[in-house]
């Protein structure tokens, strides 16, 4: 899967960009030549063609192999006020920082990522300043053709889906959170003829879907949530509101 690696390499992925609900989690790995022998014989492989039970198997072995592992968790309302993609880009370059507290980043050989499109430039001069003879590799469809993104595509995805599990217990059950499941959509309308002004604070208030199944909700990505004066349910709003059911 992909090019013959050597020396340290990490790996970084993201799980939850498309959804219309909950946090996106953006993970990096850090693996030496013996863990990526590892990933290997796990048959490691993007998290997308991975069941549930599969990821969750795979996740703690990738854990004990690796070198290093950060991940970060970006909420619907920082998504709703950013730009997305340099979003990514800063907290990649967080992440890596984060990284080199740990690991001497001289002794990285390869940065893997998967294409964060529209900072082409700018991501390469910013990795280099934390690891300066790294080789940088940015390619769509990375966590396909690279095993050590594929790891982190499988440790991003598991941690997104264990959140959403109290997230379901606390709101419903609102499917897979995509705005074409049938599902996510009942959910939505049923939540907001409960309450019109107050979305729940795990959706994101800036998808289309919502201008159709809920405009009171819906804002413009260029306004942000509290320049609408328009609060989203806190989770002991929600409680309150369930306790009086």
């Amino acid at each position: 899967m992909g090019e013959n690696i050597s020396g340290l390499t990490i790996g970084i992925d993201e799980a939850g960009r498309g959804p219309l609900i909950g946090d996106m989690i953006l993970a990096a790995v850090v693996f030496d030549q013996e863990g990526i022998r590892v990933l290997e014989e796990l048959k490691v492989k993007d998290s997308k063609d991975l069941s549930p039970h599969v990821r969750a198997q795979l996740y703690h072995p990738i854990i004990r192999n690796s070198i290093v592992i950060a991940t970060s968790h970006i909420t619907p309302e920082e998504i709703d006020s950013f730009n997305l993609n340099k979003l990514l880009l800063m907290r990649i370059i967080d992440l890596l920082r984060i990284i080199s507290v740990f690991i001497d980043m001289t002794n990285v050989t390869n940065i893997i990522i998967d294409e964060i499109k529209g900072w082409q430039k700018i991501l390469p001069r910013e990795v280099r300043k934390i690891a300066p003879r790294a080789k940088l590799v940015v390619e769509p469809r990375a966590d396909s053709k690279y095993i050590v993104v594929s790891a982190a595509s499988i440790v991003a995805k598991y941690i997104r889906d264990t959140n959403l599990r109290p997230a379901r217990r606390l709101f419903g059950d609102f499917g897979s959170g995509y705005p074409s499941d049938p599902r996510t959509r009942e959910w939505i309308i049923a939540e907001y003829e409960a309450s019109m002004d107050k979305p729940p604070l795990i959706v994101r208030r800036t998808w289309s879907t919502l201008n159709s199944l809920a405009p009171n909700w819906f804002i413009k990505k260029q306004a942000k949530p509290r320049d609408k004066h328009v609060p989203q349910k806190s989770i002991l709003d929600y409680i309150s509101l369930k306790d009086q059911r």
